[in-house]
């Protein structure tokens, strides 16, 4: 069962990634996502074992499988292990982390969220799930479009609905739909 775990953790990593870790510049690309989610470090022999592109008959180490856990958005190797073993590793997900959900500000509340490559964009909360874009850098979103959002949750993708932007008709729009946002914060407390 534990080889179950490891090796549906390693899948989990992989999707997140982007790709199956097959060559030396995989790892590599591998090891700086993860160290860019979770702000920790992994040895490159270390990721090379648990892999196995290079042989080794030993279990990696709680610490090792945390990170990775945490890569995939879980608290650490227990919180995945829990939900491996009560049935909940699915194509759904609990999400965990920095989250903003709407309901709890108060209008007037800006909040700033980044996203890979180089996007920004600061909006302010206009009441009822909806949002204006006061500031917006390298991002298909402009100062004075509105939008609106059940959640903002780091790490995930960003689902606006109802943008509504002058002179066009509102859509739909992902932010951050590849590898989740990577910078999120209230400007200003809940209330």
């Amino acid at each position: 069962m534990e080889n179950d775990k490891i090796e549906t953790l390693k899948s989990m990593v992989e999707e997140k990634a982007g790709r199956k870790p097959i060559s030396s510049t995989d790892f590599n690309f591998l090891l700086g996502e993860i160290s860019r989610i979770t702000h920790e470090t992994l040895s490159l022999s270390t990721i090379k074992r648990i892999w196995g592109y290079v042989p080794s008959g030993h279990v990696p180490n709680v610490s090792t499988l945390s990170i990775l856990s945490r890569y995939v958005g879980f608290t650490g190797w227990d919180d995945f292990s829990n939900s491996f073993e009560c049935g909940m590793l699915d194509d759904s997900e609990f999400l965990s982390g920095n989250q903003v959900v709407p309901a709890r500000l108060k209008e007037g509340v800006e909040v700033e969220f980044r996203w890979m490559p180089d996007r920004y964009c600061r909006v302010v909360y206009i009441g009822g799930e909806h949002f204006r874009v006061v500031e917006s850098v390298n991002s298909k979103l402009v100062p004075g479009d509105t939008f609106q959002t059940s959640l903002f949750s780091l790490h995930n993708p960003l689902y606006l609905t109802d943008l509504r932007r002058e002179g066009c008709q509102p859509r739909t729009y992902v932010a951050a739909r590849r590898r989740g946002i990577s910078e999120l914060r209230v400007l200003i407390a809940f209330k």
